[in-house]
């Protein structure tokens, strides 16, 4: 568990519980309300692990909450059901159950939010047509792709990787929206989301660079978020104040593990 951006509840079972037993009763411990959970175990030889294994015995586990996302900071009912669930399992295995105070949780959840907040920076730009036909999608999904976009593990955004296979920035997706092949699009935005992304001196540069290759293949201008045609030579100024995001070490210590 991650003391930064979680808060845990240990339990320790009376007598070795096997895998068999307890699967069943764990399977499901996934969210809360809008929060995931994590939950580890501890087998009865000391090994430490994240997942149950077959034809071993556990003496402890612990369940890990997460404090806050993009949903907001854990709220005092999310934390009461992942409680409830826990006590669940204590009451069925006979186990110590320890947590800390809910007050102290919540406490923890709201400032943690208020950090992510005052980093939770993205920076987008929009592609217009220059003439008065829209895009179709199919045109659109291709000519991303000659760019180097794919298909993102989401199905409503295309996502553009770095060498090592991190999502630099995306494109959202114009077919996801169950329009089909005859639909057609008048706007592209591209969005650098800055808590997500690794960190890069040249972030802005980047996807600006690829969206001036974008519009050229789909005859279109590119803008910036207050809709003004962005300039050439602007990209020093926005990776300078990104720069000072990247380093803040809250970032890296928080939202890295958080998002």
């Amino acid at each position: 568990p991650d003391p930064a951006c979680e808060a845990v509840i240990d339990l320790a079972f009376a007598e070795p519980v096997p895998t068999e037993a307890l699967l069943p009763t764990v399977r499901d411990l996934r969210h809360v309300g809008q929060k995931p959970l994590r939950v580890f175990f501890r087998t009865a030889g000391g090994t430490h692990c994240a997942s149950l294994r077959l034809d071993e015995q556990y003496v402890s586990m612990q369940i890990a909450v997460l404090l806050a996302n993009r949903s907001g900071a854990l709220t005092a009912t999310e934390w009461a059901h992942a409680w409830a669930r826990a006590q669940r399992i204590a009451d069925q295995f006979d186990a110590e159950i320890e947590g800390p105070d809910p007050q102290d949780v919540v406490e923890r959840a709201k400032r943690l939010d208020d950090v992510c907040a005052a980093l939770d920076t993205s920076v987008g730009l929009t592609l217009i047509p220059q003439g008065p036909q829209p895009w179709r999608v199919p045109e659109i999904i291709e000519r991303a792709q000659a760019v180097g976009f794919s298909e993102g593990a989401d199905s409503d955004r295309l996502e553009w990787r770095d060498a090592e296979g991190a999502v630099r920035f995306t494109l959202m997706h114009p077919g996801a929206q169950g329009s089909g092949n005859g639909a057609s699009a008048r706007r592209l935005s591209l969005l650098l989301d800055v808590p997500r992304s690794p960190a890069s001196d040249t972030a802005f540069a980047d996807m600006a660079n690829v969206a001036r290759e974008l519009a050229v293949m789909l005859d279109a201008g590119v803008v910036d978020d207050n809709g003004s045609p962005l300039a050439e030579g602007s990209e020093g100024a926005v990776d300078a104040q990104l720069r000072k995001l990247y380093a803040d070490p809250a970032k890296g210590a928080v939202l890295h593990s958080l998002l």
